[in-house]
């Protein structure tokens, strides 16, 4: 079993990665201060539905055909 001083030093990395902002929180947040809480708002409908475009594409629920179809790797 790692030491309490690994255990620590991995736990407050680990909370450090939790907490820092992704892009796509920092795109928003640019966003919003930029042009207002409605370009905030359309950017985050944006991102979220380019991320279930790309789960529904690379998972078993296709939608489109065969996985990787819709960035037109095909199978």
């Amino acid at each position: 079993m790692p030491s309490l001083t690994t255990l620590l030093v991995f736990a407050g990395v680990t909370a450090l990665l939790v907490v820092t902002p992704g892009p796509g929180v920092l795109y928003i947040v640019s966003r919003s201060i930029d042009q207002g809480r409605r370009a905030g708002i359309v950017s985050m409908l944006a991102i979220e539905s380019a991320e279930v475009v790309y789960v529904l594409d690379r998972g078993d629920v296709v939608f489109a055909g065969e996985p990787g179809e819709l960035a037109g790797q095909g199978v």
